[in-house]
């Protein structure tokens, strides 16, 4: 009895470790205390495990790639709305609203950078009026100022040409 009970202790031990693994994980990507070619290598470890035996943390490392994607060509462009659509079933089946507001700041952030910035402006206001009202959303709510920060200056640099 006490083999069983310690198996299923170490399996549940393993899975609980691993699912903190793929959090931190993420969080040290998203802390912006990484170089650029760190990021890159723990983004990569991350894809090369998915799934994951946890449909959340599936959906954490699917949101996190969003923000590795450059979409300044066309090839770029079809794989990030791939991408935003996969990262989208993935968060439903995770049923994690804090990880649809950190997908669609960097849809939001993704359209800025494709020039749409009317699109982008408005999905960046949505997820501020979404997370205004609760505390334990404030990096998505600061993450979205920061970007809608960036489209106001973009704005105010085309205005002072024209």
């Amino acid at each position: 009895m006490f083999k069983l009970f310690f198996g299923v202790f170490c399996c549940l031990l393993c899975f609980g470790t691993l699912a903190n693994a793929v959090k931190e994980d993420v969080e040290k990507i998203l802390s912006g205390h990484l170089t650029s070619n760190q990021s890159r290598g723990l983004m990569d470890k991350l894809e090369r495990n998915l799934p994951y035996p946890s449909v959340l943390d599936t959906a954490r490392v699917k949101t996190v790639k969003c923000w590795f994607y450059d979409p300044q060509n066309d090839k770029n462009h079809i794989a990030l709305n791939d991408l935003l659509s996969d990262a989208n079933q993935a968060i439903k089946k995770a049923d994690s609203p804090k990880l649809k507001l950190d997908l669609q700041t960097c849809q939001a952030f993704n359209l800025y950078q494709q020039g749409k910035v009317s699109a982008a402006t408005s999905m960046t206001k949505n997820v501020i009026s979404d997370t205004s009202k609760n505390p334990e959303l404030y990096y998505q709510h600061a993450t979205a100022n920061l970007i809608l920060g960036r489209i106001f200056v973009r704005k105010a640099r085309i205005s002072k040409l024209f």
